[in-house]
């Protein structure tokens, strides 16, 4: 139903996985600590920033059998190689 992976000229966006992020490096990226501007960061997104390593966890576990169901899917975003990013 959704593809794994869509690629653009300048974007890659893979299906967001545990294997694709561990969940405390997603907690390193999504986690409210991460740095003083991570909610404007995120703001334009469907989530909030992640308040501990649990929730981020929760997050990708709940990602993976949103896409088992097939209800949806959620994407991490790369630049394309040779982009900056």
């Amino acid at each position: 139903m959704f593809p794994t992976e869509i690629e653009t000229e300048r974007l890659v966006l893979r299906r967001l996985t545990r294997a694709e992020l561990p969940p405390l490096e997603g907690y390193e990226r999504f986690g409210r600590r991460r740095s003083d501007t991570v909610v404007e960061e995120t703001r334009f997104v469907s989530w909030e920033p992640h308040g501990t390593p649990k929730e981020t966890a929760d997050f990708l576990r709940e990602a993976e059998e949103s896409w088992a169901e097939r209800e949806g899917v959620h994407y991490a975003v790369y630049p394309a190689e040779g982009e900056d990013g």
